[in-house]
């Protein structure tokens, strides 16, 4: 998907991450693989951990990138089951920006996969509401109805709320 594409292509802003080049998407993904591989945990997921991998690949050659995401993702192909519950969320990561990386290219697809059901089950199950809430907890959001290729669910909220109507 990436090695054929020229630099221009490369430097088209993504549509979902419109702060982000689809070059600057493949360097956080990359960078995802070099820091679990080289342990640099810290920090995970914020703003800070994946501008710092974006920066690390910023002047970078796009078969120099290509090629440290490659090296890297073998190490981490062997760690996913030892990943537990943070597997799904790297997977949803990974899917989700490849399908903006799709959209920035005009290249649907790849949408009906494993990837895909294993991101959708993660996201639903991080989204629900604590199993502790009541009511008038203020850690609750509105509820969600989503409906994807994926399946439908209802996130946020308490149980209950779908028959209460309250969508």
């Amino acid at each position: 998907l990436l090695r054929s594409r020229s630099d221009a292509e490369l430097d088209v802003i993504a549509p979902a991450t419109p702060e982000w080049r689809v070059r600057d998407i493949a360097a956080h993904l990359a960078g995802v693989c070099d820091d679990i591989t080289e342990g640099n945990m810290t920090g995970v997921a914020s703003d800070e951990w994946t501008a710092a991998q974006v920066a690390k690949r910023a002047d970078w050659a796009t078969g120099r990138l290509l090629d440290d995401w490659d090296e890297h993702a073998t190490f981490v192909e062997g760690q996913m089951n030892a990943l537990g519950p943070g597997m799904g969320q790297m997977l949803f990561d990974a899917f989700t920006h490849e399908q903006d990386i799709r959209g920035a290219l005009g290249e649907p697809g790849r949408r009906v996969s494993a990837a895909e059901a294993i991101a959708f089950d993660w996201i639903v199950t991080s989204m629900q509401a604590p199993a502790d809430a009541s009511p008038d907890d203020s850690r609750l959001r509105p509820p969600i109805h989503l409906v994807t290729d994926a399946g439908e669910a209802d996130i946020f909220g308490l149980l209950g709320d779908k028959e209460k109507g309250e969508h």
